[in-house]
């Protein structure tokens, strides 16, 4: 048979035998045609062309020989027979016959047929599964390619347990189990050879030593090998006089191998000693040496670094080098001995790059690693060295800064891993590859390279569970957003902002991240926190509707003591979607049953923000003042000092309240009773304002440096004007002049005060803008600033200062509608101190200012007037 035909056939049993290996039965009917089987046949074929580009002729020979043995090969070899009325070409007694004469071709013919015959005896349904495999182990004992040997003695397995579970053939028992023990270790199948050869050891005495020899050497090459019970077999093996040199030479390398798992080295290099050139097996032991050597060029160079140590390392692992080089030139057609030297001369270099003396040699050594396990990759990339030398490759170009490389052979690795049948790798084990290509992510999550993360992460679920993988990446989104947010500090703000805007867009990649975790974990106790995670990086990435179904969810699945935190968060949700009404439910929630836990604390802000926003303005103080009085809380803890600022504006905002409310009363000194009650609102709201003055300059004291200090500064300063109202309106009435004198110095003093509070303001913010770009609050506050100091000279009287700081103000704004405002009261100024013509100058140039504000500019966001009403009013004063 071609090696095409058995290429592909193998091929069309890859799930089956993948899903024995696994314990899960094959569903696919018995004689069924299985049309998904041949497809993905030719998908394999075509991924692994484009994987392995310098094997593309060679596949595409194969294909066409398996095509044109397609027909044959899977009636005569397929282990399901098709019932068939034909009679068979022979009986199972001729075909036994014939493999007893090594006639194999006419056992295999005959076995064939009688696969197809569906009335054999019960007694023979072993008997063609037992002649096809036993010559199928033929075959993969003479094949030189090692893919190919390992293939057949795969199927050769297969169709030996197939005749083991119908029973073998009378007689033919031990043989049967022998023979599917050593396909099964012949096919790297090492744990399941393991029963099968102890059943034949108890089976089929003639062939003792050598089924010894083969569960010695299971034992030390299964994928977590059994060293004692190795040596045990092993010994016992070597117990056999009639030993041939060959085979006893044999064993001695086993033993010398068995030594060097057990770290007993000082015994593996004795035993090697034993082994003389003649050996077939000295070249193995000439590998093994090096391996020592290596060992040896370890423990040199963990050693404090000098010199003398770094020199005696490079020796050392140079000396293995050589000895790697004249086992292959001692054995080159051995194909497992040459592609073990290979990757293991790519280890030497990789090991002296670090010791050399300058950068130059060390680089030296880099290339030459790569290349050496570039040529172990290509060459055997679906065996333990092609896998380990593909990681070798990538983490080098790591070190190298060649990040989408490194990048790519990581994944290549990956995707290594996964197309292996069953991970079995004496270089690297399980756990190491999994920490190494974690460590590899470290490294790019920790420095910041955030996609190159998440790019190795994704992939990371061929050797780690989907769940793993997606925390990697979810972690890694959530650091970006962090960096991006600490980025941003104290960057002028157009740069800040970008940042900000990308750190919330990383913190809702994040969010769903942790979405798709608490799906993948909803069964462990993983689910809460998972669901945590995914809801607080959507709150930071003001995605606030996923953050209130996640933090829903997550409140489902807490007692007592979980409840608070996310009780406050919900809260602070729904007040960012405006919906105040809902927030206060689940905040109450926390403030009621959870009095005395931290987050009832800040419950009480948010919850007072919201009272603030429903207008209910008594009880946000109620809040405010419960947190500033706790006995629990100090001026120190960042909840208290937000209280504090928090009960200074909403105070400010009950001042203003109580001033619009006096406006809608008692508008004419005419009527009395309205007048009173005017005052009365205006009493109120000066009390509010000199509260508030008072809240507000304790928290600027307390945290000047505070986000907020620049807001309660202004609000300080506008407490001031406004509170110069009441005396400013009760000088409308009083004629008693000592009452009027007392009023008037009430009013110059708030005045005053408010005066010194936007100058004081103005100066901190320029100051600031020298050195930052202001936000747009600050922008606009320096701004109200420049026109309120302004105004509080007028109201002081103070025209000439007031015409100056209204100038300095249309000077800086001259382009913006206030700045109409401005020209206004500068006339006003000058009418003040009867200069009528230079009034009429001042509105005459207001309407040249008029016709250059641009065109886009909404005069009613920050004026009394639109476009067209300000040319007529500037008219209209112009005649007076």
């Amino acid at each position: 048979m071609s090696p095409g035909t058995y290429w592909a056939f193998a091929k069309t049993h890859r799930v089956q035998m993948a899903a024995e290996q696994s314990g899960q039965p094959n569903t696919t009917p018995t004689g069924a045609a299985d049309p998904q089987r041949l497809k993905r046949v030719v998908h394999d074929v075509l991924s692994h062309i484009r994987r392995n580009p310098l094997q593309n002729v060679t596949i595409i020979l194969a294909v066409a020989t398996a095509i044109v043995g397609m027909g044959f090969a899977l009636r005569a070899l397929s282990p399901e027979p098709q019932s068939s009325t034909r009679p068979a070409s022979g009986t199972l007694a001729e075909a036994l016959a014939a493999l007893d004469a090594d006639d194999r071709e006419t056992a295999r013919s005959i076995a064939a047929d009688l696969r197809l015959v569906d009335d054999l005896p019960k007694a023979d349904l072993g008997g063609p599964a037992y002649v096809l495999g036993v010559t199928m182990a033929h075959d993969g004992e003479e094949e030189w390619n090692e893919s190919e040997r390992r293939i057949r003695f795969l199927l050769a397995a297969r169709y030996l347990e197939e005749a083991k579970e119908f029973g073998f053939p009378a007689g033919r028992n031990g043989h049967g189990l022998y023979v599917l023990g050593k396909s099964l270790h012949s096919a790297g199948q090492f744990a399941r050879s393991l029963p099968v050869l102890h059943e034949a050891l108890d089976a089929d005495f003639s062939r003792r030593t050598e089924i010894l020899g083969l569960l010695a050497d299971a034992y030390l090459r299964d994928t977590e090998p059994q060293y004692a019970k190795a040596l045990e077999y092993n010994r016992e093996y070597l117990s056999d006089d009639a030993l041939s040199f060959a085979d006893r030479y044999g064993a001695m390398m086993t033993q010398a191998e068995i030594m060097f798992g057990l770290g007993e080295f000082a015994n593996c290099e004795g035993t090697l000693s034993a082994i003389p050139e003649a050996s077939p097996h000295y070249a193995n032991a000439l590998l093994l040496k090096s391996r020592l050597l290596l060992r040896e060029g370890d423990q040199l160079a963990a050693q404090p670094r000098e010199v003398t140590t770094a020199e005696m390392a490079i020796q050392v692992l140079e000396q293995a080098r050589e000895l790697l080089g004249l086992a292959q030139v001692h054995d080159p057609t051995n194909q497992r001995l040459g592609r073990q030297a290979q990757y293991l001369t790519g280890l030497t270099f990789r090991k002296t790059a670090p010791l050399r003396a300058t950068d130059a040699e060390e680089s030296a050594d880099l290339r030459a690693a790569l290349e050496q396990f570039g040529r172990t990759r290509r060459s055997h990339f679906d065996t333990a060295e092609g896998i380990s030398a593909s990681l070798e490759e990538a983490e080098i170009h790591q070190v190298l800064g060649d990040d989408d490389i490194a990048i790519k052979a990581f994944r290549r690795t990956l995707r290594f891993v996964t197309d292996a049948p069953a991970y079995n790798n004496p270089w690297i084990s399980e756990d190491e590859m999994k920490d190494r290509i974690e460590a590899a992510y470290a490294i790019y999550r920790d420095t910041g390279r955030f996609d190159l993360a998440t790019k190795l992460a994704s992939a990371m679920k061929a050797i780690f569970s989907e769940s793993h993988a997606v925390q990697l990446q979810a972690e890694t989104r959530e650091a970006a957003a962090e960096k991006l947010a600490s980025d941003a500090e104290g960057l002028p703000l157009s740069q800040a902002q970008r940042l900000l805007v990308d750190s919330r867009t990383e913190n809702r990649n994040a969010g769903a991240l942790y979405a798709q975790l608490a799906k993948l974990r909803y069964a462990t106790k993983h689910y809460p926190n998972d669901l945590w995670r995914s809801a607080n990086n959507y709150l930071r990435g003001q995605d606030y509707e996923r953050a209130v179904r996640y933090l829903t969810q997550f409140l489902s699945t807490q007692n007592r003591e979980g409840r608070p935190p996310a009780l406050t968060a919900l809260g602070e949700a729904m007040l960012a979607l405006n919906e105040p009404h809902k927030a206060l439910p689940y905040l109450s929630e926390c403030i009621q049953y959870y009095p005395r836990d931290p987050h009832s604390y800040r419950a009480r802000v948010i919850a007072a923000q919201a009272q603030r926003e429903l207008g209910n303005l008594g009880q946000a103080r109620e809040l405010l003042e419960a947190n500033l009085e706790h006995e629990s809380l100090t001026p120190r803890s960042i909840e208290w000092r937000e209280s504090l600022f928090a009960l200074g504006e909403l105070l400010y905002l009950d001042g203003v309240r109580q001033e619009t409310q006096s406006r809608l009363e008692g508008t004419t000194i005419e009527d009395n009773a309205g007048r009173k009650k005017a005052i009365r609102h205006l009493e109120g709201a000066q009390k509010s304002f000199h509260e508030a003055i008072s809240k507000l300059d304790e928290a600027v004291t307390r945290d000047p440096e505070s986000p907020q200090a620049i807001e309660a500064r202004y609000r300080i300063a506008e407490s001031y004007r406004h509170a110069s109202k009441l005396p400013r309106r009760k000088l409308e009435y009083v004629t008693i002049d000592t009452t009027r004198k007392k009023l008037t110095e009430e009013l110059n003093a708030e005045l005053k005060a408010a005066e010194a509070g936007y100058r004081e303001l103005i100066a901190i913010l320029n100051n600031k803008h020298e050195r930052f770009e202001l936000s747009g609050i600050e922008a606009r506050i320096l701004r109200n600033c420049y026109f309120a100091r302004a105004d509080a000279l007028y109201d002081w009287e103070r025209y000439e200062d007031a015409i100056q700081a209204y100038s300095n103000a249309t000077n800086r704004y001259q382009q913006e509608p206030e700045s109409l405002e401005a020209y206004v009261q500068i006339a006003n100024c000058h009418r003040r101190k009867s200069r009528p013509a230079e009034a009429r100058g001042t509105l005459e140039q207001a309407k040249v200012i008029l016709t250059r504000i641009r065109p886009d500019a909404d005069f009613l966001q920050t004026t009394r007037y639109n476009r067209d009403e300000w040319g007529k009013i500037l008219n209209w004063l112009g005649t007076l």
